[in-house]
């Protein structure tokens, strides 16, 4: 198999494990000698993983019926830290995104859909999943949000921020676990995630679940 056939959606078959067994030894024998292409495709494995075995559990309806009830006429606002102006910006650019073909087997359930988006930086990759939440009837949709993000090197990935896109207005904050993955639920919008990666402020712009 030449290199020019190693595309992201092949990649992403190899790491899913939908590929016939000659054709995934195709794919890794010329993974062997394209280092590049073996980075994006260990890293696409790893993501596929992750994402498999995400643990994260639905909240229980009387719970989120009694969360809506308390919280009637209040809106929650999330300030954004102060940190956000200490790194240094680096935006990363979009290589792949699954939307113009159907989501990878495995990686979402028969009660929601799912998509993803894969960028890349200098210092970080960060692989973007959504999947559509269950709903109650008459609820507006909603979305999970799980980034992984990869450093290139030995920074720590640690505080994200979910903004607005185009502003350092926060919607959500969250901490990334051991493995650099953060899950952030969201409403319809478009956003920029915000990435604190060592020193660098690592930006996923124009980030939406629709």
């Amino acid at each position: 198999m030449s290199d020019m056939k190693l595309n992201p959606e092949t990649l992403l078959a190899w790491a899913a494990g939908e590929l016939p067994a000659a054709e995934a030894c195709s794919v890794e024998a010329a993974l062997a000698g394209a280092p590049e292409l073996a980075r994006r495709a260990s890293r696409f494995r790893r993501v596929v993983e992750l994402m498999r075995s995400d643990d994260s559990l639905p909240v229980p309806a009387s719970l989120l019926a009694e969360a809506k009830a308390l919280f009637a006429g209040r809106k929650a606002a999330v300030a954004a830290p102060g940190w956000l102006e200490s790194l240094k910006r680096v935006v990363a650019a979009l290589v792949y995104d699954s939307r113009p073909r159907a989501a990878l087997a495995g990686l979402r359930s028969a009660a929601s859909e799912s998509f993803q988006l894969s960028f890349e930086s200098e210092h970080a990759d960060v692989d973007v999943q959504f999947d559509a939440l269950p709903l109650d009837a008459g609820d507006p949709p909603r979305w999970r949000m799980l980034a992984q993000v990869t450093p290139r090197g030995d920074a720590a990935v640690e505080s994200a921020v979910l903004v607005n896109a185009g502003t350092l207005d926060a919607v959500a904050q969250a901490a990334a676990d051991e493995t650099g993955l953060i899950r952030i639920d969201v409403s319809g919008g478009r956003f920029d995630l915000l990435v604190a990666v060592g020193g660098n402020l690592i930006v996923i712009p124009g980030v939406s679940p629709e």
